[in-house]
């Protein structure tokens, strides 16, 4: 069960997060108040403070946050953040700000307390509109999990409790978009449908590769071309920055397998690529989100001998000149089962497709022909910020 304030009836203070130890608060509070609850499965401290360093993460290259904890008495009992992103006036939105890392006890006043907090913040900045949960941005963790609470963790993909969504829209905030994940548990099964794509394809100038991970910087400057031209016109589209690629990938780096960039080129340039990762949720299993005292020698000993049961599709794209064709739809597949078999032959039995938006139809379409299921969805939501609120 998620721990109750010591004095219910304290009122809730909030306050800005201002020093190392309120950070260490900050990040610890999700395993401390959703412990017990069925589904939830901490993730590393490091990870998650990673992501809120200003210091450290390349969000602050192009983005500003503010962070805060709420209390009732001496109890912690919620956080949130509120962030701008300069990359939002590029996609011609100027005045939209968000909230994210929104973690709290099943309280109503907390929550409105915390989202009031954010919403003030981004009205000082001359916002009018708050979307969100983004830790930092939506090409992080994004949205509230409002379906697939009992379904296995995956790695950087949120996990929010079954009462905050109610929580958070008696607050004011109405559904934006929702993003649906897809589990395909046959992994070690071809996908059917590759053979008669390359019988249809059948063009020399096609072809497949594994990413070489010595030459993982250029490589990389391929994929963020490719993942930006292909996801441009989507909702609340923020282009990756080659920056931030790059920093993903030395954090990830140690887990990242040889095949686990998938690359289809026509004539020589990459037109399809799918990055994929093993579950590293798994391996956290037990720590606690801690390395330390012993932590650290735990994770190392499990990494030499872990067998991964499952994984998922960090990221993936198509150039849009082939998207709403066949080859398209073709060339999505060719990077997916490329991706497949990788991670098939490394023993991994199941994987995570996600988040795709709930109205790209051709991906939807797609998955399903797959065989893979709809197990989860995160909702962003929305709300306008008036200057009376």
């Amino acid at each position: 069960m998620n721990r109750s304030p010591s004095n219910p009836m304290a009122s809730v203070v909030i306050t800005q997060v201002r020093c190392r130890r309120e950070q260490n608060d900050f990040v610890a509070l999700p395993r401390r108040i959703y412990c017990g609850l069925t589904g939830f499965e901490p993730s590393l401290d490091m990870v998650q403070r990673g992501i809120i360093d200003k210091k450290a993460s390349p969000f602050f290259h192009h983005g500003d946050a503010e962070f805060w904890l709420a209390r009732r008495g001496d109890q912690i009992v919620g956080r949130i953040s509120a962030q701008l992103d300069q990359l939002d006036a590029q996609q011609d939105r100027p005045t939209t700000g968000h909230f994210g890392n929104l973690a709290v006890t099943d309280d109503a006043e907390v929550v409105s307390a915390l989202l009031h907090t954010a919403e003030d913040w981004l009205k000082a900045h001359g916002m009018k509109e708050i979307t969100g949960p983004f830790n930092l941005s939506i090409n992080g963790e994004s949205g509230l999990l409002v379906k697939g609470h009992e379904e296995r963790n995956m790695f950087l993909i949120p996990w929010d409790p079954r009462y905050l969504p109610d929580l958070v829209e008696q607050a004011g905030y109405e559904k934006a978009r929702d993003l649906f994940s897809y589990h395909h548990g046959n992994l070690d099964q071809p996908i059917r449908q590759v053979s008669r794509i390359l019988d249809i394809i059948d063009d020399k100038s096609l072809s497949m590769r594994y990413a070489d991970l010595k030459q993982l910087d250029t490589e990389l400057d391929a994929v963020c071309e490719v993942f930006n031209d292909a996801w441009r016109n989507n909702w609340g589209f923020v282009p990756f920055q080659i920056d931030e690629l790059r920093h993903m990938a030395k954090e990830l780096r140690p887990f990242l397998r040889q095949n686990c960039l998938s690359m289809v080129e026509v004539d020589g340039k990459l037109a399809a690529f799918a990055l994929g990762l093993p579950n590293l949720q798994e391996m956290f299993h037990g720590l606690d989100g801690q390395l330390l005292p012993f932590g650290w020698a735990r994770l190392f000993k499990r990494w030499l001998q872990f067998r991964f049961v499952s994984g998922r599709i960090l990221l993936m794209g198509v150039q849009s000149k082939y998207q709403k064709t066949a080859m398209g739809a073709g060339l999505a597949l060719l990077a997916i089962d490329k991706m497949r078999a990788g991670a098939a032959g490394h023993g991994m039995k199941e994987a995570e497709l996600g988040w795709v938006l709930d109205d790209n139809e051709p991906m939807l379409k797609m998955l399903s022909k797959l065989g893979a299921r709809h197990y989860k969805t995160h909702r962003v939501y929305r709300k306008a910020l008036s200057e009376t609120d």
